[in-house]
């Protein structure tokens, strides 16, 4: 067999030497090689869905900054491990922009989530022990 771009004198190269190979099979009528598509997403109507809901129009729940887990705050779309415990330790918080304020979350993030965030009362922490005052 001889490539396509064979220089007589020179070796072939191995780009050369496959394009020939798949020329030659072309013309020597190999068989096709079939390739199996893909399947489709199947689109399930509305009415066969559990509760004749798609999971796309499912409300989803909101996310209280102040009580939810690090698990749920990786839920939420752009929020990584690191993200998810910088609003943990943030604690407590007024308003959901109190993220971008405090630069805990760019502007884009929180843009994607704001919807899904929530500010529910602040949850009190772990007691504080007093300093003692020893007279001196």
């Amino acid at each position: 067999m001889v490539a396509l771009n064979h220089r007589p004198g020179r070796a072939c190269s191995g780009r050369s030497l496959l394009m020939g190979m798949a020329a030659a099979l072309c013309l020597a009528g190999a068989p096709a090689i079939a390739v199996k598509p893909a399947p489709a997403a199947a689109s399930v109507p509305a009415s066969a869905a559990p509760g004749g809901v798609r999971e796309k129009d499912r409300p989803v729940a909101p996310v209280d900054l102040n009580s939810a887990s690090d698990a749920a705050l990786r839920d939420l779309a752009g929020i990584n491990a690191q993200r998810a415990r910088a609003i943990v330790n943030g604690r407590p918080y007024a308003a959901a922009e109190e993220l971008v304020s405090r630069k805990i979350l760019p502007n884009a993030v929180f843009a994607n989530i704001r919807e899904r965030l929530v500010v529910g009362p602040a949850r009190p922490g772990p007691p504080v022990a007093a300093a003692s005052s020893k007279p001196s």
